[in-house]
């Protein structure tokens, strides 16, 4: 789905479904400014913001917006190339699903 959502801690602040021919991360890129001049800064929370994207939305066009809003970020590790080389060496055991732990 190319739906995409911004919150603002845990209300939603803009949502969109990503027109014909854009992907994710230009949805993202089309709200941002919107939700930064509409909300965060009336409410004096841009100074302080901290923007959490998932790795699908974090590309260098997003994270250029991001950084001229003068907001921080984190970008999901698996786009870190070590990480992500890491991540691949695992064994299939670390990815399935694991029992409760029983007292």
């Amino acid at each position: 789905m190319l739906w995409d959502t911004i919150y603002v801690g845990l209300l939603i602040a803009a949502q969109s479904l990503a027109r014909e021919g854009e992907g994710e991360q230009t949805c993202v890129r089309r709200m941002l400014p919107a939700v930064v001049e509409e909300v965060l800064k009336p409410l004096k929370l841009h100074i302080g913001a901290l923007a959490l994207l998932d790795s699908l939305h974090g590309d260098g066009p997003t994270l250029d917006l991001i950084e001229g809003q003068r907001l921080h970020y984190i970008v999901g590790a698996n786009k870190l190339d070590e990480t992500k080389a890491t991540l691949q060496k695992q064994p299939d055991e670390v990815w399935g699903q694991r029992e409760p732990m029983r007292r």
